[in-house]
This record gives C-alpha cells, sequence and structure tokens, in this order.
C-alpha cells in the first residue's frame, strides 16, 4: 500500500493538522509506504491555490489523502483514490457572496471530489450534511489523536494562584471574554499562539499576570498542561477542541464551551459554560478552583474521556479505511 499525504504549508502559529497527521504516520505499519508532499506556497490568494491544485496532480499515490485546510487540493485527483479530511468549516467571512463562494469552492466541491471524506467529529458531520447538503454517504467521523506524550501526570491544586493554560489566540478562541471573566480572580493566565496588540492592551487594562508562549514542540506543550492547573478553551465554535482531550489525559480540569464539537469532545469530563457569557466563565473557573470535590470528579471522568481518543485507536481506524479503499475500487 502506498500512500501520499498532502499538507499544507506549515505555519508557525497554526500546527494542530501536522501534529494530529506526525500520529497517525508514526502507527502505520510496516508493510505501507507513504510519503508527505507539502506545496512550495501558502494557500492565499487564487494563484497560490491554483498552484497547489495543478501540482498535486504529480504526487499522486495509490491512496490520496488531503489532510485538511486545503481541501481544494483534490480537485484533480483521481477521484476513487482520494480521502479528504475537514477539521472544521468556521469562516469569518462577513460578505455573502464570498461565504457562498468559500463554502462551494472549500467544502462542497472537494466532498464531491473525494471517494470518502473524514470529519472529526459528528458535530461537524451533521453540519456538512444540514449546510453544505453534503452527501452523508461519503462522511465518516474519525475522531483527533491525542499524541501519546501526553500522560496523566497527578499534582496539587494551587488554590491561591492557579495557573490557567489557553491554547490558541485566534477570534474564535475568544480571549477577550476570557480575559474580562478573570478580572480579579488571583492567577496567572498561560497564552499559548500570537497575542495582537488588542488582546495585549486588554490583559494590560484588566491586570491579568500572563505569560505568552508561541510556535512550541508537542513536548514543550506537554510541560504547560503539566505545569497548570486549569485548561480553558471557551471558544465560540470548535469542531473538536483537542486542548480538551489534551487535558484529560493529562489530568487537569478543563472549563470550555457549551456548543458545537467542544460538548462531543468533553462529553460530561469539562465544566460547560455560555462562551458569549463573562459571567457564566468566570464561575466556572471559580468553581472549579473552590469546588475540590467537583474538580477532582470532572479530573477522574477526563482520563476516561480521553480513552476515546487514543493514538493506536485512531490510527487503526485510519488504517482501516485505507485497507478499504485499496480493496474495493469503485
Amino acid at each position: 500500500m502506498k500512500i501520499t499525504f498532502f499538507q499544507r504549508r506549515p505555519h508557525p502559529d497554526y500546527f494542530s493538522i501536522e501534529t494530529i497527521f506526525d500520529i497517525i504516520r508514526s502507527r502505520l505499519p510496516h508493510t505501507v509506504q507513504h510519503k508527505t508532499y507539502i506545496p512550495k506556497v501558502h494557500s492565499r490568494g487564487i494563484w497560490k491555490r491554483l498552484f497547489i491544485i495543478i501540482s498535486a496532480i504529480f504526487h499522486q499515490s495509490q491512496i490520496n489523502h488531503v489532510t485538511g485546510d486545503i481541501n481544494f487540493a483534490v480537485l484533480l485527483l483521481k477521484k476513487r483514490k482520494t480521502i479528504l479530511t475537514i477539521h472544521g468549516t468556521f469562516s469569518n467571512i462577513s460578505n455573502p457572496i464570498a461565504q457562498a463562494i468559500y463554502k462551494y469552492i472549500w467544502v462542497y466541491i472537494p466532498v464531491r471530489r473525494a471517494r470518502i471524506t473524514t470529519v472529526v467529529s459528528e458535530t461537524l458531520r451533521q453540519e456538512l450534511i444540514k449546510e453544505f447538503n453534503c452527501p452523508p454517504n461519503k462522511l465518516i467521523v474519525i475522531h483527533n489523536p491525542i499524541s501519546p506524550i501526553f500522560k496523566h501526570k497527578p499534582y496539587i491544586f494551587n488554590k491561591s494562584c492557579p495557573r490557567i493554560l489557553q491554547v490558541g489566540t485566534k477570534p474564535a478562541k475568544n480571549l477577550p471574554q476570557l480575559i474580562l471573566a478573570l478580572e480579579g480572580i488571583p492567577c496567572k493566565l498561560v497564552i499559548v499562539g500570537i497575542l495582537k496588540p488588542d488582546q495585549l492592551s486588554l490583559l494590560k487594562q484588566h491586570r491579568i499576570n500572563y505569560e505568552n508562549h508561541t510556535n512550541l514542540s508537542t513536548y514543550q506543550m506537554y510541560d504547560l498542561y503539566q505545569s497548570c492547573d486549569i485548561v480553558t478553551l471557551v471558544s465560540t465554535y470548535e469542531s473538536f477542541g483537542l486542548p480538551i482531550a489534551e487535558a484529560n489525559a493529562v489530568g487537569r480540569p478543563v472549563v470550555t464551551a457549551n456548543n458545537s464539537g467542544m460538548v462531543e469532545t468533553a462529553a460530561d469530563a469539562a465544566c460547560l459554560v455560555s462562551p458569549f457569557n463573562t459571567h457564566d466563565i468566570r464561575e466556572g473557573i471559580l468553581k472549579i478552583i473552590h469546588n475540590d470535590k467537583y474538580r477532582n470528579e470532572l479530573i477522574k471522568k477526563g482520563v476516561i474521556n480521553a480513552t476515546r481518543f487514543d493514538a493506536h485507536k485512531i490510527a487503526q481506524d485510519y488504517i482501516d479505511l485505507y485497507t478499504h479503499i485499496t480493496l474495493y475500487r469503485k
């Protein structure tokens, strides 16, 4: 079996897709020959995207797997050999015409041009069916895996000044609401991601004690999870929410939003709050800080929940799919 993974060009602050498929590739059997094609250009602008579409033709294998964020790369690949993975559909495009074009080029056509499309949650699958009219029989759910590096690490919770880990600074990560919710709570906010001037201004205005990290390795991320007391992910939208699963695996309580894929990923192993309600976010964090029994229950449930995203299990799901594509031709 020969597989080509088509992967976006790396960006210093967006690396979750790369990490996920590094995990998958590391667990493929020796009988599988695989290579990764990374375009020479970032997927910005019509001409660069056209270059990616055309160049992809010359790197096909027995199985082509477009791993996400360059969904349009499937357009000229051989359909019966091609798998597409979609990680989410969130877009901050406000212009209705541009939004319609985005939906058509980024989701509608690529799903129809791929033989099978994997999605990271049932929440996302239903969204593609309802909002994008995608054929249900072409969509299968394969969750994101947790790196085996993320192991359970018991700790003593710091009630007097907990370290609160926030992964991500993009608009959907809802950092401004989290900052407002933390005002006056003794804590250290540990932020992973590039901070924009308005975010820095807000941190200063509300006197938030914080530290900032960017471009971290998986091992460095694990160190941050180990050293924190609470993990927050109060996004306005997530198709999956990998930090929830990673925090569960390490044994840290999570405060996350009660919408989109975060509910599915968290199950009963996180404190769910409204991402649009500053008071609700604040109360969730304070409950974890002050209610020992509740906090310990979340941690225990989290360790169990994390087993759903075991790397070996998720890799086997992909191996089974590759085998099916190889054996059963259309």
